[in-house]
């Protein structure tokens, strides 16, 4: 009997593809079908595997090759507990076969961007006091750090570094119990099966591309791996690979959407998250038709911990927490107040040079600088974070709230705002918009429309809002720019 696309998409896995090249498998079982005028390469789901430009393997094939791995790291010297740092390359199925095999023997991957400098990889490696550095090449080298392997109730599986969007990064460790309740709990949310495909175009070493690869191994699903984002490339790809799940940071939506192209049919599933997505984004999203759900996460969290499908751009986000997780906050409608979190989704603790169980939490409790309260369904209402709401003339601030009403200004596309200190006044406001107004223009809508307490002085234009290599903002070079101003 002839099967329907769906039907096939729901009893067979795709490899995953990067870039848009098949490459054969040979030693795999696989047909190829045709889908309204598209060839796919389907696999039965028990060798579903990983795709890049560079190679092709099945899930069992790259089990196989981790095992192998897995003995020669222990007959080097690498064990339990070790810490083990290697550069993630794009676009390269190396790091998900070195995660497998560290994971075999017990020992910890830390991913390291490959555009560090020396100096910031040599710090993480302090900061964790890895005993190893795994090069590109293969090249295995040991380090001076002589820490005691981590040696914690439940085995840490990898270190991965925070965003660093504010503040210098730390470094979670997540156990591997913590990662399996995370992918199972954000499949079931999200409704991620075998046969289903996700676009992957955000950075592998950072907790959002990573956790991409480790959901969809999990759900024996495929993943359409990106080096890096291009809006177009993403646009073809979403309907040549009948992609069905997609991460986005609030940027690479906006250039998604300038491109005025419908979603196709497949997509079931945008994932925005990274920073707070604006209504008017939102409502161009809904009003083109395509499927966003709000995320909330963290590294400590490995990413997603709180979601919510759009519906009405115009209401506050309404977050509902994945069952696995705690959380203590205000109930609203109380004033928002910092936000605890606690349960199987949380991080072991920070890395620490003394390998020190639990460095960051008090009994079990991570205190997040994130302000928030609770309705009376449990959903979580964030209100901006609390390292960034300053004082200005004895009224609090909050910088995010105001950017949220800058972005509602005749000619600003996007934009930012920073607080610096001031003696006089506790602290001043500067503002990074990008856009076709002038500043002069900008001051002059501030002063009609916003108090004076939160009148930002002076309004600056850039041609582009300075971004992470994981998509986010960069705060810390604002900061900066705003400092010289």
């Amino acid at each position: 009997m002839k099967q329907s696309p769906q039907e096939l998409r729901q009893n067979l896995a795709y490899y995953i593809i990067s870039g848009g090249i098949a490459m054969d498998c040979a030693s795999e079982t696989k047909s190829l079908h045709s889908l309204s005028g598209q060839t796919f390469l389907f696999v039965n789901t028990t060798t579903a595997g990983l795709r890049t430009n560079e190679e092709c393997v099945s899930w069992h094939h790259l089990a196989d090759q981790a095992n192998g791995l897995a003995a020669w790291l222990h007959q080097v010297g690498v064990r339990p507990g070790h810490i083990v740092g290697c550069v993630a390359i794009a676009d390269d199925a190396q790091l998900e076969r070195r995660r497998q095999a560290l994971a075999l023997i017990e020992a910890v991957l830390l991913p390291l961007a490959p555009t560090l400098t020396a100096a910031e990889q040599q710090h993480l490696l302090a900061t964790t006091a890895a005993e190893w550095l795994w090069q590109p090449t293969g090249t295995l080298i040991r380090t001076a750090h002589r820490a005691a392997p981590l040696r914690w109730a439940s085995p840490v599986q990898l270190a991965l570094a925070t965003s660093g969007s504010s503040d210098a990064p730390k470094v979670a460790l997540i156990s591997q119990p913590q990662l399996k309740h995370a992918c199972c709990a954000v499949n079931a949310r999200l409704d991620l099966q075998a046969g289903d495909c996700w676009l992957c175009c955000l950075p592998l070493q950072h907790v959002g591309g990573l956790a991409i690869l480790c959901r969809c191994a999990e759900a024996k699903a495929s993943v359409v791996v990106h080096p890096r984002f291009d809006a177009a490339r993403v646009l073809a790809d979403l309907t040549q690979h009948a992609v069905t799940h997609l991460s986005l940071v609030p940027p690479m939506l906006a250039r998604l959407l300038d491109l005025d192209a419908p979603p196709p049919l497949a997509l079931r599933v945008v994932v925005v998250g990274g920073q707070a997505l604006d209504a008017t984004l939102a409502q161009r999203a809904l009003a083109a038709g395509w499927p966003i759900t709000l995320s909330y996460g963290m590294t400590e969290t490995f990413a997603l911990l709180a979601s919510q499908r759009l519906t009405d751009p115009t209401a506050p986000p309404r977050l509902q927490p994945l069952p696995e997780i705690a959380l203590d906050c205000p109930t609203c409608p109380q004033p928002p107040a910092t936000l605890r979190l606690r349960g199987a989704l949380l991080m072991a603790g920070y890395a620490h040079p003394g390998r020190i169980p639990g460095a960051g939490l008090c009994d079990g409790w991570l205190t997040t600088d994130d302000l928030a309260c609770q309705d009376s369904a449990q959903a979580l209402m964030l209100a901006g974070r609390g390292d960034e709401q300053v004082v200005i003339a004895g009224i609090n601030v909050q910088p995010s709230a105001i950017e949220a009403r800058l972005r509602h200004a005749p000619g600003v596309v996007d934009c930012a705002v920073v607080a610096l200190p001031e003696p006089i006044w506790g602290h001043r406001l500067v503002v990074f918009y990008v856009g076709t107004t002038t500043p002069a223009r900008l001051d002059a809508w501030c002063r009609a429309h916003l108090p004076n307490s939160q009148r930002p002085r002076p309004c600056l234009q850039l041609t582009a809002m300075p971004v992470l290599a994981s998509g986010k903002r960069d705060q810390r070079t604002l900061r900066e720019l705003a400092a010289e101003a």
